[in-house]
């Protein structure tokens, strides 16, 4: 079956999922003040919304994003907090990177970039060795993601217990997966928007383990040639008087604005990332 709304879909794009928004206010006195028979966290009035996409390309930060996307128990599930919004008949139109898709991102995409950058600015600054693999985690996040079958199986069951919650009718009109070639400049925007905090956090705890282990004393400028199969370049370690006025805040925009100017060694990937696409639409409450 063709997808309903592929044609326009490309159209559709935004940068993120719903990066910008937050949980509607409500009264505290209101203990469940939606006509379902489970708590969410809308962004906009339940019942409110004709179409929503919610659209995600690049590996999330964490496994319990996807651990919490198809529970309805769960209090982080921006997938029923989006349900909760659509009106009757209302659609909603759900894009997720499948573990191969994921994959594809983290080996192909992100990894020849990031990896050369934190070897210089580790070695350049002095931080510890594990400070990379902190702001490298993405392999970690693959094991446990799910490829389309287990998608299918999770927006299945999220339907039927949304149903039994008295959350209405979710019908699955579309399911399927797609391929899409993410251009350099988007992807970079989304991950360093996602991973800003998470970075900043791990140059802060490099600089503060450097800062407790090192000698006393002035230190020479070293300098060295490092050479292998991914990158060439030159680094120079700073004298450690200069190294303590290095926050971890200016690690992280000289870390992201490099990445930015950063170009692959060999021609840019053309793999697409395989994502699963998903259109439910609510069915209208009978009268």
């Amino acid at each position: 079956m063709e997808c309903p709304v592929k044609a326009s879909r490309l159209n559709l794009r935004v940068l993120g999922i719903y990066n910008m928004l937050a949980p509607l206010s409500l009264p505290e006195h209101i203990h469940n003040p939606f006509p379902y028979g489970f708590r969410a966290r809308p962004a906009v009035a339940p019942g409110s919304m004709n179409w929503t996409v919610i659209e995600r390309y690049i590996t999330p930060s964490s496994e319990t994003e996807f651990a919490d996307l198809f529970s309805v128990d769960s209090k982080n599930s921006f997938l029923k907090d989006r349900i909760c919004e659509l009106t009757d008949d209302g659609v909603l139109v759900f894009m997720y990177p499948t573990k191969t898709g994921a994959t594809t991102f983290t080996k192909s995409y992100l990894k020849p970039l990031i990896e050369p950058l934190l070897r210089q600015l580790v070695t350049t600054h002095t931080l510890p060795s594990d400070t990379a693999a902190a702001i490298d985690n993405g392999m970690n996040v693959l094991i446990p993601m799910p490829e389309f079958a287990q998608m299918a199986t999770g927006i299945a069951d999220l339907a039927r217990e949304l149903q039994t919650a008295g959350g209405g009718v979710l019908e699955v009109v579309y399911e399927d997966t797609d391929v899409v070639r993410l251009q350099k400049r988007d992807w970079i925007q989304w991950w360093s928007h996602q991973e800003r905090a998470n970075i900043t956090a791990a140059f802060r705890k490099g600089l503060t383990t450097r800062l407790t282990t090192v000698r006393p004393g002035p230190s020479p400028v070293h300098s060295h040639q490092w050479r292998n199969s991914v990158d060439n370049f030159r680094e120079v370690r700073l004298p450690e008087r200069q190294q303590e006025h290095v926050s971890a805040e200016a690690l992280t925009v000289q870390f992201i604005e490099d990445l930015n100017k950063r170009n692959y060694e060999g021609p840019d990937p053309t793999d697409g990332i395989e994502v699963a696409v998903f259109v439910l639409r609510r069915v209208p409450t009978k009268q």
